[in-house]
């Protein structure tokens, strides 16, 4: 009986240990047919599933103060991360549970299922996420709920794994570039590399990325006589190569 008891709590504990709540507040704000309420502080919490999505709530939700909603809660919203924030985006539709235990008094359970869009970004200490909830049906309208403000993702500089060739060539037309992570930026209209070495620099337009490989290829050969090095994405992150 003491086994079974001590396999049960543990088996317990490792559930509610995958389950981590966080509370974010910061303003909302609704917007009805182009009018906006003033900005009121509210908290939404963010529940971690342990699996790389979370259940979202905000709770006791209400338009203007003066009209009570209820319960707004998406499960299961997946999240990737990047730097330390995660970006999220789902389309759901959901049952809007009454706030308190006074039913009468919160429209969302007469609502019936409600079409509910979510996207936003979230860290540690901050949540952004823009709500559309279409009532379209029941009440003409179309409710947009903004919590927070949108804030910019911290941009880390690509780290270079290796450069090919890898030994001296006497000729070279074309550079491969191993990142440590996907590459993600656009080199497509104008993305460029600036190939250079003393005061002579290449710029090379003709670039295809792959994964977390960059190919680079020279319009025209070159003599190399000996090491480069090189500025990558319009200049926002620099390396330099020494095997080429």
């Amino acid at each position: 009986m003491k086994k079974f008891l001590l396999t049960m709590a543990v088996a317990l504990t490792a559930l509610f240990a995958t389950a981590q709540t966080t509370s974010y507040t910061d303003n909302l704000v609704v917007t009805i047919d182009s009018e906006s309420t003033d900005p009121q502080e509210t908290t939404i919490y963010v529940e971690d599933n342990g699996d790389g999505t979370f259940n979202l709530s905000l709770n006791k939700f209400e338009l203007g103060g003066m009209i009570k909603v209820g319960n707004i809660v998406l499960n299961n919203v997946a999240a990737t991360e990047k730097n330390g924030v995660k970006s999220f985006e789902t389309a759901q539709n959901i049952i809007i549970t009454a706030g308190d235990e006074n039913e009468d008094e919160w429209i969302g359970p007469m609502l019936g299922e409600v079409p509910v869009d979510l996207k936003g970004m979230m860290n540690g200490e901050k949540l952004y996420c823009n709500i559309d909830i279409d009532m379209s049906s029941t009440l003409g309208q179309v409710i947009n709920v903004v919590f927070g403000t949108e804030f910019e993702v911290e941009k880390k500089p690509l780290e270079v794994v290796a450069v090919y060739p890898s030994e001296t060539v006497e000729v070279l037309d074309a550079i491969r570039i191993e990142f440590t992570e996907e590459i993600v930026s656009n080199y497509g209209e104008g993305g460029k590399v600036n190939l250079r070495k003393g005061g002579e620099t290449i710029v090379i337009t003709n670039i295809v990325a792959e994964e977390n490989i960059l190919i680079l290829t020279l319009d025209e050969p070159v003599t190399v006589t000996g090491t480069y090095g090189f500025t990558i994405g319009k200049g926002k992150v620099a390396s330099k190569a020494t095997g080429v």
